[in-house]
């Protein structure tokens, strides 16, 4: 059997070994066959594609090797793969040199691979990563990089329309991927010729909170509403957010081996694995006190999860996580009952904002919360001024407890705690027009005179 239509796979696969190596031509691409192995495996003949042909100025033919037959080169693949080499070798290219180059090009996977291994990340963003990779770049893994086309991204893009953010995310990721491997490789970074085509990230919106002082009593309304006096410790959990301006993560793995009495502080893990020191207010102090009280012997967790058992002393395995409730999502449920929609980082926004309100420096709110000075404005300034003092960033953060709580209790009118800068502006106004009045009345006592 000289030749045979390689194109088609059923006739492939029927294929036998003889005992002896033979070599298949395809009926309609010269030079493009197959060698049939002299052994079987599994039953199987080995088979392996290849091209041959004559390169200008040489008497004998060049043969080079495609790959074995299989899921990675099928039929189809396997004939495209040997136009390439052919054209190659009457351009006067040498297709064996450039394989080696090709081999050596790592699939999108081994490129994934080495860069979340290259640096130290938070388990979060580490634990992001991976799902990136086994998720939604799941299939382009065994492809190598130059494989990968702005055609794909565009694909990959329109695909996670519906979750704008995380198909920003993920492309960000495959970018960040491709940039060290373009130093070393001769690749195109499909990313950015995705971005050259018209492509665009998608906008993100972020979810708005109202003002503190419509927010608080509402969402403490709801709070005590919804959750049950014996799951204090879910709403302890909430109230030291609603406090504190922390994230979710940095509330549930609060441990009381952080938390330093005699300074009046504790310590967490914040965005970028960086430690952040919060100054305890008379607001928290209580929290923790409850929680003292309800916490099992040899139990680090502040908020611990539901896995322990008192009677039995076994220890819980972790901190808290979940905070859906029998009847449902205890979020929706305080929202309806408060009148005002409650999630856990709105609480965050409404910290920020009352801190906003009080006349706090940026570069304050940003300490407070923890995030990093000039992050977002870009404002190097901020890097090279002082940081406050210990005094001054443990009462900011009383200041900021109080007024919250001020709004949460209803305890004052929310006009008589008008934001500290339009309480300035307004004073300031009111001067210009004192002073503009009494230039009037002296401009039109000179015109009677005259």
């Amino acid at each position: 059997m000289d030749k045979l239509n390689l194109s088609s796979k059923s006739k492939v696969t029927a294929l036998q070994t003889t005992g002896d190596r033979y070599i298949v031509w395809d009926d309609q691409e010269a030079g493009f066959g197959i060698r049939v192995g002299a052994k079987a495996i599994d039953g199987r003949p080995l088979l392996t594609w290849f091209v041959q042909k004559r390169l200008p100025g040489r008497k004998n033919p060049k043969k080079v090797t495609i790959g074995r037959y299989g899921h990675e080169w099928p039929p189809a693949k396997a004939r495209k793969a040997a136009i390439k080499i052919k054209a190659t070798m009457i351009d006067g290219g040498d297709p064996t040199v450039e394989k080696k180059a090709q081999a050596a090009i790592p699939t999108f996977g081994e490129a994934a691979r080495t860069f979340i291994d290259s640096k130290h990340r938070s388990p979060r963003t580490t634990g992001e990563y991976e799902i990136y990779l086994d998720g939604h770049l799941k299939r382009f893994k065994n492809f190598t990089l130059d494989q990968i086309t702005h055609d794909d991204v565009r694909a990959l893009h329109n695909s996670l329309r519906k979750t704008p953010t995380m198909a920003n995310r993920v492309i960000a990721f495959l970018k960040a991927v491709y940039k060290p491997q373009l130093v070393v490789h001769d690749v195109r970074d499909p990313v950015a010729d995705f971005k050259n085509g018209g492509g665009r990230k998608y906008k993100e919106s972020r979810r708005k909170v109202d003002p503190p002082h419509y927010v608080l009593p509402r969402w403490h309304r709801g709070i005590n509403e919804i959750i049950p006096d014996h799951k204090q410790k879910v709403r302890d959990v909430i109230y030291f957010a609603i406090y504190s301006g922390l994230r979710r993560s940095e509330v549930c793995g609060l441990q009381w081996s952080n938390i330093d009495e005699k300074t009046g502080t504790f310590t967490v893990t914040v965005k970028g694995d960086k430690q952040l020191t919060v100054h305890l207010t008379h607001q928290l102090r209580e929290i923790l006190a409850r929680r003292r009280a309800d916490t099992m012997e040899g139990c680090d967790w502040v908020f611990p999860s539901a896995t322990g058992n008192r009677r039995e002393g076994i220890l819980p395995t972790g901190p808290m996580k979940s905070f859906r409730g029998k009847t449902g999502n205890r979020f929706i449920q305080i929202s309806e009952a408060g009148g005002a929609k409650f999630w856990l980082h709105a609480t965050r926004n409404t910290y920020l904002t009352v801190c906003r309100d009080l006349g706090f420096p940026k570069k304050m709110r940003k300490f407070l919360v923890g995030h990093e000075p000039g992050e977002e404005t870009g404002d190097v300034t901020e890097d090279y001024e002082g940081d406050f003092s210990p005094e001054h960033v443990a009462a900011a953060a009383q200041i900021a407890a109080d007024r919250i709580e001020s709004f949460m209790f209803e305890r004052v009118v929310p006009e008589d705690l008008k934001p500290s800068w339009l309480v300035a502006a307004a004073a300031e106004i009111a001067a210009t027009i004192a002073d503009n009045v009494y230039s009037l009345d002296e401009s039109r006592r000179s015109r009677e005179v005259m």
